[in-house]
């Protein structure tokens, strides 16, 4: 079987999840555990600087994959809302199939952990406004990075003339 995503649904998924991840920052800044975030930061700037380096593996994407996994746990803790938590819950499923349709490029990681990187320190310093905000950029990029993957001739074709769907065979 094979499923379609189209222009319409990317830009929906992208727009929930600005509005909750956003507000999850937000209430995380505000509730969470500074220490836990600072050492959140710490780690994207640690992957940051590995994936300015020489090629990774696969096994690297991996375990940064965890770490992203595992931050999101602790936004999702400090947020004390559970009702958020479930709703992020059921988007984070759709945000997966789609990142597995756009695969990875090191350059994207670099950046996505040096955004993780910045959210967390924001969250860190309680800084509500700023975590909201780098997490809009960050949601931003991650929405443009899909787009051009799937749709790499899209940047060539003239508007009008571009592809408005992917299709992706379930794993």
């Amino acid at each position: 079987m094979v499923t379609q995503v189209d222009d319409r649904d990317v830009r929906s998924l992208f727009e929930l999840r600005s509005c909750l991840e956003a507000q999850a920052a937000q209430l995380a800044a505000l509730r969470g555990d500074p220490a836990v975030f600072a050492a959140f930061g710490d780690d994207f700037t640690q992957w940051r600087d590995l994936f300015r380096g020489p090629a990774v593996s696969d096994g690297q994407v991996r375990d940064y994959f965890a770490l992203i996994r595992r931050f999101d746990e602790a936004v999702d803790e400090a947020t004390d809302n559970s009702f958020l938590v479930d709703a992020m819950e059921n988007l984070r499923t759709h945000v997966a199939r789609l990142r597995r349709m756009a695969g990875h490029s090191q350059r994207r990681l670099e950046a996505s952990a040096s955004e993780h990187s910045l959210i967390a320190r924001a969250i860190s310093r309680r800084d509500a406004a700023l975590s909201a905000h780098a997490t809009h950029v960050h949601l931003n990029n991650s929405v443009e990075h899909f787009r051009q993957s799937w749709r790499p001739a899209e940047t060539d074709a003239p508007e009008g003339q571009r592809p408005t769907t992917a299709t992706e065979k379930p794993r």
